[in-house]
């Protein structure tokens, strides 16, 4: 294969690793800017995509720091970058689904854990919270730790205090 279709497989493939990152990074980015009404929805994420694309050609200073100092320059080439590429896509497919990026899907795994904790625990609050700083297993086998005293005792009095 010519090394002009070579690159340009590549350049799509980082074409492509910039749309799949702009999964993440879009919603971050643009929320603030929406939820306040600055920029309507549709121009927001327009101005994002458009930045989040212009910015990797505005800096080459960590491309440079690795290519000079953690990586051997001389042996990259067309295919490790392409697949380092194709990885960085996978992860960001996976990263979709197993680690979810927004607030509202971390505060809702959160809740969902401290109520299987709370079953687990049989329905003790204290226990629950001690299972979700320090892991259920560790309380169970040997007790609180100092820091997950303070950190139940601050739990509990905001409980109290929001009238839980």
């Amino acid at each position: 294969m010519s090394s002009d279709i070579i690159l340009v497989i590549v350049v799509g493939t980082a074409l492509a690793f910039d749309f799949t990152n702009g999964f993440h990074d879009t919603a971050n980015v643009v929320a603030t800017s929406i939820s306040t009404r600055a920029m309507p929805p549709r121009f927001a994420v327009l101005f994002a995509a458009i930045f989040n694309f212009v910015g990797a050609f505005l800096s080459l200073k960590v491309a440079a720091t690795v290519g000079k100092d953690i990586v051997n320059s001389d042996s990259i080439s067309m295919t490790i970058v392409f697949a380092g590429l194709i990885g960085a896509i996978a992860w960001n497919l996976a990263r979709r689904h197993l680690d979810p990026s927004s607030a509202i899907d971390n505060v809702g795994a959160g809740v969902l854990y401290l109520g299987h904790l709370l079953g687990e625990t049989g329905g003790d609050p204290a226990m629950a919270a001690a299972g979700y700083y320090q892991g259920i297993g560790s309380v169970r086998s040997i007790g609180m730790l100092p820091e997950t005293q303070r950190y139940v005792a601050n739990v509990m009095a905001l409980r109290s205090r929001f009238g839980g």
